[in-house]
């Protein structure tokens, strides 16, 4: 063929140069040498073939590759050579209509469609997406895995059966990186859900970390896949999509949680027996996958997007105790039958707040590895989260122990009355010990820290009903063996109180019912001690205040108003005098159970 086009060639330029009868001659060589050009199109479709698919002929059949480039560098110097020739001449190009062939040319242009062919072909249907809901994955897996396998094969084969001038493989790159970011801002302009944007955001990262690792290519060296802006404005849409999404969540799991609340059938237990139910774990699931899934975004946007979960768990922690006091209401309106397990599954909200806090802790420490020193605002939020946490958890306890103390209620009020105590010894203590041990077996369903503040709590809110029955006359004993019967009972229940909360809470006898013995003997005491009385009250408990003595001292009936004034005025130490009260001590406890208990006025009971 590139004989023959030769031979044809050199006869048309004589025919021009001699000018004889050159329309006719021209006509009869154009129309002999005619079956040239189908032949030369012919090559051309086979050589077009070979180029349509280099980077699989460079591995499969090299060889073919390189003889078609072969054929078009041929191709390519018979064009400068009739070109030159023709220009030397000065004959007009024209007289050669098969020339300049530009094969090189073509055969980059059929490469270069190719490689947009085969990201056209790959580019979903609307119907795809519709009916695959992983359509986007299985775009990029294919987009990417072309990509790899045809620069891969253009870098180890396909540069070896190339001229170099071609530079063949930095053609391929920019190609391929043209095509990347066509389909990147294709995706884009789908308005992607945050799921598939953050999806799409690492798969970009990815391709780019995976070409340099692997093929010693850097992508970036191009340009960015994704504008920097269109980043910043796609980080923007995910934070608000995914603090969306965690709202609209945290609404479902509230609203999910209060109807477990109205089941039939009691919490889940863990390992230690420990009632729950799966909000906590739920929700933090979430917060983990959302900002996981947000890894390899910007160290702002992922503080930012930490910044806006906290907040919503600060949502889910209000909305949390607002339905628990709403269904306590209603519990109690309901006469505490609906719904039929809301003692259980307090217990279990009570639980499930402190391992929220174990989750939150977790959570602060992996976002530190992750990010570094978090701003002190995020870390503020996360304290912050931790104390609502508790405090929501012993809301629950409290809700836990006011439920029991309505059962302990008309028990507790017969105390220091001559009905239901005097005349009943240890009665209304049995009572009490054996309601608060029926609950314990409820109560050991806690988790040990809400279970140590339930045990704490009934032991002081025992106690301090008891030293406010002692202290609102409620009973006069004017006979002497009615002061030592009172303060015999007085002791015997300390005691028995007091053994009911180290069995309960594995502690030493609580002070309270030392001092319970204390004003049994002030109580039951010759006048003439009881100075003495006082003054080791006022040394070993200072929280034990004036009021509280004049108040016991008002239940012996044998004295009037003027003799314990008297009576105060020989206490070994000197009494300070307040408004409407004295102190034996300056100092104050106010987390004491004596200092939350307050007679005005103690003389008034005389």
């Amino acid at each position: 063929l590139a004989e023959l086009e030769h031979t044809r060639d050199e006869l048309l330029i004589q025919l021009h140069q001699g000018k004889d009868a050159f329309v006719d001659k021209n006509t009869s060589l154009h129309r002999y040498f005619e079956p040239l050009t189908a032949l030369s199109a012919a090559l051309g479709q086979q050589l077009w073939l070979v180029m349509r698919a280099v980077p699989e002929n460079v591995v499969s059949s090299p060889a073919t590759v390189v003889t078609a480039l072969r054929i078009v560098q041929r191709e390519e110097k018979a064009d400068h050579y009739i070109d030159d020739n023709l220009r030397e001449r000065g004959i007009p190009l024209s007289l050669i209509p098969e020339r300049p062939k530009k094969w090189r040319e073509k055969c980059v242009q059929i490469m270069e469609s190719s490689i947009n062919n085969k990201f056209i072909d790959i580019r979903p249907q609307s119907q795809s997406v519709e009916e695959n809901k992983e359509w986007l994955d299985d775009l990029l897996t294919e987009v990417a895995t072309v990509c790899y396998q045809d620069l891969k094969a253009m870098k180890e084969n396909g540069v070896n059966c190339f001229p170099p001038d071609y530079d063949i493989l930095e053609m391929y790159i920019k190609a391929y990186h043209t095509n990347l970011k066509e389909v990147v801002k294709e995706l884009i302009d789908r308005e992607l859900n945050a799921r598939d944007i953050i999806k799409l955001m690492v798969w970009v990262g990815d391709v780019r970390q995976s070409f340099r690792d692997v093929l010693e290519i850097d992508l970036q060296q191009y340009g960015k896949l994704i504008d920097d802006k269109i980043e910043e404005s796609l980080e923007k849409t995910c934070v608000e999509q995914v603090q969306w999404n965690v709202s609209e969540l945290v609404k479902k799991m509230i609203h999910s949680e209060e109807e477990e609340w109205s089941a039939t059938d009691p919490p889940e237990s863990d390992n230690s027996g420990c009632f729950y139910t799966t909000v906590g774990i739920l929700l933090y699931e979430m917060i983990d996958q959302n900002i996981g899934a947000l890894s390899m975004l910007g160290g702002n946007t992922k503080e930012l997007l930490l910044h806006e979960c906290l907040k919503q768990v600060s949502v889910f922690q209000q909305k949390y105790k607002e339905s628990v006091d709403s269904k306590f209401s209603s519990y109690l309106s309901s006469g505490r039958s609906d719904p039929p397990l809301y003692f259980e599954y307090m217990i279990a909200v009570a639980n499930n707040c402190h391992s929220c806090i174990e989750f939150t802790e977790r959570l602060k420490s992996t976002s530190e590895i992750d990010m570094g020193r978090l701003k002190s605002e995020i870390g503020k939020l996360f304290g912050d989260i931790c104390e609502k946490y508790k405090s929501v958890s012993f809301h629950c306890c409290d809700i836990l122990i006011t439920i029991m103390f309505e059962d302990l209620s008309p028990v507790l009020d017969g105390l220091m009355t001559k009905e239901q105590w005097l005349n009943k010894p240890m009665d209304l203590v049995d009572k009490i010990e054996g309601t608060i041990l029926d609950y314990n077996s409820d109560f050991e369903r806690l988790k040990q820290n809400c279970r140590t503040y339930v045990i704490v709590q009934t032991q002081q809110r025992i106690l301090r009903f008891y030293f406010e029955s002692m202290m609102k006359k409620k009973i006069v004993l004017k006979k002497k063996e009615n002061r030592e019967k009172a303060a015999s009972f007085i002791r015997e229940e300390s005691e028995k109180l007091g053994t009911l909360f180290m069995r309960l809470s594995h502690a030493t006898t609580p002070k309270y019912t030392k001092i319970l013995k204390q004003f049994a003997e002030l109580i039951s005491s010759n006048l003439d001690t009881v100075p003495f009385i006082i003054g080791g009250l006022s040394t070993n408990y200072p929280e034990v205040k004036f009021h509280h003595v004049v108040a016991v001292l008002a239940m012996r009936g044998d004295l009037n108003k003027t003799s314990v004034q008297k009576l105060m005025d020989r206490t070994p130490l000197t009494i300070e005098s307040g408004d409407q009260d004295r102190e034996m001590s300056p100092t104050r406890d106010s987390k004491s159970i004596l200092s939350q208990i307050s007679v005005h006025n103690p003389y008034a009971l005389f």
